[in-house]
């Protein structure tokens, strides 16, 4: 029983004094992110025009947009022509099902019945982007488009029908509007300059027996700087951060969770230059930082994953930079 008491007591002990990072928010860090695909750099404005085969044109034409440039109302005055068409939604025949339970409960059976209709429908929209000035075809992409329907009734198989038939009618009213908004934010996402928007959450120390003031005050410069217009100020102040995470690294001890630098400290260390290095557009040394971190402590991995996607996707784009 004393070994027991000694061990729970040794636990305790080695948790309270073990340092631990805790999460810190510092707002949201705006940044732009180019396009993957320069065919749009040296334009301005373009000009909606839908296949007059397709549905709801005045639906495409509203809403059809490209971030960025500017629309006009007339083709004379555009550099690029937007040809959209929309296939129309196909509705594969539907799928009925009757499914019968039956419960007990004190004696008293009770039986239910459930009537389920299903279904889906298809559709495509298709962007053809052209210079007018010669014609040329500058960019081409579709979007596929579906709904899916899956209404039960326990009312009777005539109410389950009626409400299917009710969802297809909507799904008719709306996919033209819906695949127009799907595609465009395909479209945009390749050939414009988007504005985004970050949520940076550093990791600081909270411990009492050693000092973390330099550590500590890193997370306060990022949060200082996150969207300071002054770019030469914002890059050397978020450097000096930088520096304060650099100069634990060596101190480190991953034997001990006792250490002042031990696995969660050291992790926290990576995970903050990669947010630094995020905040500077130098997207290579944020994903390293940030995969180096995962090596350490992987209870953060909530907050790597989605950055480090984000670094990856926006790697390749750093050329396109203005």
């Amino acid at each position: 029983m004393k070994n027991l008491t000694l061990i729970i007591l040794t636990c305790i002990s080695v948790s309270l004094f073990a340092q631990k990072t805790k999460t810190k928010g510092c707002g949201w860090y705006e940044y732009i992110q180019p396009p993957s695909n320069m065919a749009l750099g040296q334009f301005k404005s373009y000009f909606v025009e839908p296949d007059l085969s397709s549905e709801r044109i005045s639906d495409i034409k509203s809403k059809c947009n490209l971030t960025g440039l500017t629309k006009t109302n007339n083709e004379v005055d555009a550099d690029v022509i937007v040809k959209i068409s929309v296939t129309r939604i196909a509705f594969q025949p539907h799928d009925y099902k009757k499914n019968v339970t039956t419960t007990e409960k004190d004696g008293v059976k009770t039986t239910t019945v459930t009537h389920t209709y299903t279904g889906y429908g298809s559709y495509n929209v298709r962007y053809k982007i052209y210079s007018r000035a010669n014609n040329e075809l500058l960019y081409s992409t579709d979007y596929q488009g579906g709904k899916s329907i899956n209404v039960s009734s326990r009312t009777s198989a005539t109410d389950a029908y009626n409400k299917y038939k009710n969802q297809k009618q909507s799904a008719k009213n709306n996919y033209v509007g819906a695949g127009i908004i799907a595609i465009n934010k395909k479209v945009n996402d390749v050939l414009c300059y988007l504005n985004k928007k970050q949520n940076i959450k550093g990791l600081e120390v909270k411990a009492k027996k050693f000092n973390y003031d330099d550590y500590n005050k890193g997370i306060e410069i990022l949060a200082t700087f996150l969207n300071d217009p002054n770019k030469e100020t914002r890059t050397t102040e978020i450097n000096n951060a930088i520096k304060f995470w650099e100069t634990e690294i060596p101190n480190a001890d991953l034997d001990s969770k006792k250490a002042r630098i031990n696995k969660k400290v050291l992790a926290g260390a990576h995970y903050n230059i990669g947010l630094a290095h995020f905040m500077l557009y130098n997207y290579e040394q944020a994903k390293a930082a940030l995969v180096e971190a995962q090596k350490y402590d992987k209870s953060v991995t909530i907050h790597h994953k989605p950055l480090i996607k984000e670094c990856e996707k926006q790697i390749p784009r750093k050329v396109n930079l203005k």
